[in-house]
């Protein structure tokens, strides 16, 4: 889950020991949040500077970027989304989380909207098998999601309410991704549309472009020596053309 604060600090998540680390600029590296049982997971920074944090175990939390005032958000869209994968703010100040559940034969996750106010939760998509990535257009009006179970990259045209899926246009699959072990795990979207899309256990992001056509694939060095494989998660750094990839 890694993300950049406004000072060009990196936080990123250590899942199953349930800490956050802060990486400064010259490398410092501290840990601001450390708690057994919990499951931090992607995470995003708000426009008033607080860090938001989706659990794999179900929390969704906001704090101060040192780790102080830790903040439940308790709404949920009847009990979801359970399992917390990645987040991703809108200009508004909303926010989209996957909910990481389900697989082929028991599709039960999804994508949900939290308003700004932290008060309510809507679907915009449910029935997926395990929603991984997500990530809004420049102009907001396409939603990608990344479907782990079923390899699918999902273009989702919304209407201007951020929520509901445009008729017309709807929903659709434009990538199929390939390659075992691991599949399409969470993703980032550039100024210009693009989607980079990283592949966990196969050490490479593919991007693609604003219709999701590949145009390019990057591999980690070492993957052919079996090293980096777990390509999870990616950030770019404001104001730089620099990618930070897990």
């Amino acid at each position: 889950g890694p993300t950049f604060d406004r000072e060009g600090n990196l936080y990123v998540s250590s899942i199953f020991d349930g800490r956050i680390f802060k990486i400064t600029p010259d490398k410092k590296v501290t840990t601001i949040f450390n708690k057994k049982g919990v499951l931090p997971d992607g995470m995003a920074i708000h426009k008033d500077g607080r860090l938001f944090v989706v659990c794999l175990s179900g929390e969704v939390l906001a704090m101060n970027t040192d780790g102080s005032n830790v903040t439940p958000v308790e709404a949920r869209h009847q009990g979801k989304p359970k399992v917390g994968n990645d987040i991703v703010f809108d200009s508004k100040g909303n926010f989209y989380v996957t909910d990481f559940t389900g697989h082929f034969a028991d599709p039960t996750g999804g994508v949900y909207r939290f308003s700004s106010d932290l008060k309510t939760v809507q679907p915009v998509i449910q029935n997926l098998a395990s929603a991984n990535g997500v990530a809004p257009s420049p102009d907001e009006k396409v939603l990608w999601v990344a479907e782990t179970c079923r390899n699918n990259l999902l273009r989702i045209e919304l209407l201007e309410d951020g929520v509901t899926i445009n008729p017309i246009a709807g929903a659709t699959i434009p990538y199929r991704f390939t390659g075992a072990p691991g599949g399409c795990d969470s993703m980032r979207v550039d100024v210009d549309g693009n989607v980079y899309q990283c592949l966990i256990f196969q050490g490479r992001a593919l991007i693609l472009n604003k219709r999701g056509t590949p145009v390019a694939n990057v591999v980690i060095p070492g993957r052919e020596q079996g090293k980096h494989m777990g390509t999870t998660n990616l950030a770019f750094k404001p104001g730089t053309n620099e990618v930070f990839i897990m």
